[in-house]
């Protein structure tokens, strides 16, 4: 019991729980005479709207249906294809200088080196230097991740893309026959264009990278690889009511994306 105390309380004193219990103080002062009821019924719906998706719970709700979208899959065995990974960031170190890719990248790039050396086919990293500001782009910074490692095989980059509708644009380029040069020692022939990609991202960024491939590579058929989830597929105790951070964090990637996918609905 002492220890489920402990974990409501920590929760409630530290963001996102305390700005919880801040709106339901503004809720009281707004019930007080005179009392202002639309003020305090828009006030109770920010905070309990704002506990519900910073729980595991809530996140699961907002974000897990995306990631429940697509199952890994692979195209069948001697199909001409590549690995696309889309970039996610990177991290700095104490100087500011990007070192290496970032948590959601991470996992992208060992899911697309897991894949590569199962089935031979080259890696494709698209991502550039989103604000300008760094020394090399996320694609680079991916492949060198990708070598340490241990991957050994063929590597091409993408450095332009700042988005993901310019991620699936410009690889659409790389992949024209005339760009086929690119291709040194990969499976592909300088006359045939691969009849397929292995799409690399996280579960909650897959659908809406599907679209865009769909939208900019329609003639390559797209075999999605979601490479790990941020939230919970099923409920598992108390502790998945409780607010943090990563939670509301992963809500908001998920609102994100269904605004994204609205956006590209109606385009």
């Amino acid at each position: 019991m002492t220890f489920i105390i402990y974990k409501v309380v920590g929760s409630l004193i530290a963001p996102p729980g305390i700005f919880f219990l801040a709106l339901l103080f503004c809720t009281v002062l707004a019930w007080r005479k005179p009392r202002k009821y639309f003020l305090t019924l828009l006030l109770l719906f920010f905070a309990f709207t704002l506990y519900f998706i910073s729980t595991p719970y809530g996140a699961s709700k907002v974000t897990g249906p995306l990631e429940d979208m697509y199952s890994p899959n692979l195209p069948l065995e001697g199909t001409k294809c590549a690995i696309l990974v889309l970039s996610g960031g990177s991290t700095s170190d104490n100087e500011g200088n990007v070192v290496q890719p970032g948590a959601l990248s991470i996992e992208r790039v060992f899911s697309a080196v897991k894949v590569a050396k199962r089935i031979d086919a080259p890696i494709i990293f698209s991502g550039g230097n989103v604000y300008g500001t760094d020394q090399e782009s996320e694609a680079q910074i991916m492949a060198d991740c990708a070598r340490e490692m241990e991957y050994s095989g063929e590597i091409i980059l993408e450095e332009k893309s700042r988005t993901t509708k310019e991620n699936l644009l410009y690889v659409s380029d790389l992949l024209k026959p005339s760009n086929f040069e690119s291709f040194s020692d990969s499976n592909f022939s300088s006359s045939e264009q691969p009849r397929s990609l292995i799409l690399v991202t996280n579960a909650f960024h897959m659908r809406r990278s599907i679209l865009a491939a769909e939208k900019h590579i329609p003639t390559i058929k797209i075999f999605p690889f979601p490479s790990g989830r941020l939230t919970e597929p099923v409920y598992k105790g108390f502790h998945h009511l409780l607010a943090d951070g990563n939670s509301l964090m992963s809500s908001c990637l998920g609102i994100k994306e269904w605004i994204g996918i609205a956006l590209y609905k109606i385009r």
